[in-house]
């Protein structure tokens, strides 16, 4: 019996996508269902299939290939746990380590113009530092910098960049609380 398992799990390991599926779920702290109905849309139904880490069903991730994360279990488990997200990184981001964001989290690295024209050569890349919680239902814009240990909270429209250390919230964001501040 144990021998045929190992038979079974090293044909395994030449299926990259389910080689990989294992793997991530041996990284995050995930729960074994979830992870499983999310590599079913990923894998079999093609929801978000180009994306190389596991990504939730409900939500939609663009220009994946402009995407650096941290692959650390908090970051990857946000991506499987959080329903509703919508990641466009056609400009870029960049995603530091133990990134946490809840349900409803969208990210934006590009905008059009009036005429609809796409601003990809004037738009830097978004930047999220280690350590940062983003709240349910948290917008992005294109070109934000967040520092190190920040926290934004729900429902937050994030228009401009924030230092490290900091507490943000509100519609546009604005700064609550600094380290500095005590």
């Amino acid at each position: 019996m144990r021998r045929a398992i190992k038979n079974i799990l090293r044909v395994f390991k030449f299926i990259p996508f389910i080689n990989n599926f294992f793997f991530q779920w041996k990284l995050t702290r995930v729960p074994f269902p979830i992870l499983w109905v999310n590599f079913l849309f990923q894998r079999i139904f093609r929801v978000n299939s180009k994306v190389k880490f596991p990504v939730h069903y409900s939500s939609r991730v663009i220009g994946f290939k402009n995407i650096k994360l941290h692959r650390d279990s908090n970051t990857v488990g946000s991506f499987c746990l959080s329903n509703n997200c919508y990641i466009q990184a056609l400009q870029g981001i960049e995603i530091g380590a133990n990134f946490l964001f809840a349900p409803g989290t969208t990210i934006i690295s590009v905008n059009h113009g009036v005429n609809n024209e796409f601003k990809d050569s004037k738009t830097k890349p978004v930047k999220i530092g280690d350590n940062v919680w983003l709240g349910a239902n948290v917008t992005i814009l294109p070109q934000v910098e967040l520092g190190n240990n920040v926290i934004v909270g729900a429902g937050s429209v994030v228009t401009k960049s924030f230092p490290s250390n900091s507490i943000i919230a509100g519609n546009p964001a604005k700064l609550i609380k600094s380290s500095l501040d005590d």
